[in-house]
C-alpha cells in the first residue's frame, strides 16, 4: 500500500496529536487536584484524630453519633457505652484512641482517686486497653467493674480506674466530665497515657 504525506494528511495528524496531548494534560491536572483534595481530606482526618476529647465537648455515642444523656447509661447493663467526643462546631473525634468507655457506678462507692472526676456516678475513661489496645466493652454490674475481653483485665471505675486484675499493668485514662443541660460535657481532657502500654 503506497504511504500517504501529503502535507494535510500531515497537519490533521499533527492537530490530533496536539489534542490528545491537551486531553491528557487535562487529566493530569484533574488527577493531581484530585490527589490534593484527597492529602487535605486525609491530614483532616488525622488531624481530627490526634485531637483527643478537650474541655467543652460532649460526648456522643460511637454509633450513630446522638448525643449521650444520663438516661442512655444502665448501670445494670453488661456492656460500657462506647462514645466520642464531639467539639462545639459539630465536629467528631474519632479514632481508636479517642473511644471513650461511660459506665455509671454506685456513688457511694466512688473512691477519693475519683471523687469529683465524673457526675452522680457516671464515669468516662479511655476504651483502649493498656495492654494490648483492644476496645474494654464489657462491664460486670454486681462487681462495678470495666473487663477488657481479649485477655480478660479488668479495671475499677470507681477508683480512678486501677488495674483490679491483669495482665494490663497500668490504669485506664480518664476524663473529668459534669452533667449540663442533660448533656455529658468533658471537663478535663484524658489525665493519662492512652492505650497499649504493657
Amino acid at each position: 500500500m503506497p504511504k500517504s504525506n501529503s502535507r494535510v494528511e500531515r497537519e490533521n495528524d499533527d492537530v490530533c496529536l496536539a489534542e490528545d496531548n491537551v486531553i491528557n494534560r487535562r487529566t493530569l491536572f484533574s488527577a493531581i487536584a484530585g490527589m490534593g483534595v484527597l492529602a487535605a481530606t486525609g491530614a483532616a482526618v488525622q488531624a481530627q484524630e490526634d485531637d483527643g476529647p478537650a474541655p467543652g465537648d460532649i460526648l456522643v455515642n460511637s454509633k450513630g453519633g446522638a448525643v449521650l444523656t444520663p438516661a442512655d447509661i444502665d448501670p445494670t447493663a453488661k456492656t460500657v457505652v462506647i462514645a466520642y467526643a464531639q467539639d462545639a462546631a459539630g465536629n467528631v473525634k474519632k479514632g481508636n484512641k479517642n473511644k471513650i468507655a461511660v459506665v455509671k457506678v454506685d456513688p457511694a462507692n466512688v473512691g477519693s482517686e475519683s471523687e469529683g472526676r465524673g457526675a452522680d456516678g457516671l464515669m468516662a475513661y479511655s476504651a483502649i486497653c493498656t495492654h494490648a489496645g483492644c476496645e474494654v466493652k464489657s462491664f460486670l454490674p454486681d462487681r462495678g467493674i470495666m473487663r477488657c475481653p481479649c485477655h480478660g483485665s479488668e479495671f475499677d471505675p470507681a477508683n480512678n480506674g486501677v488495674v483490679e486484675k491483669g495482665p494490663a499493668k497500668h490504669r485506664l485514662a480518664s476524663l473529668v466530665i459534669a452533667v449540663e443541660d442533660d448533656q455529658i460535657v468533658i471537663k478535663e481532657g484524658f489525665d493519662a497515657e492512652v492505650g497499649a502500654q504493657s
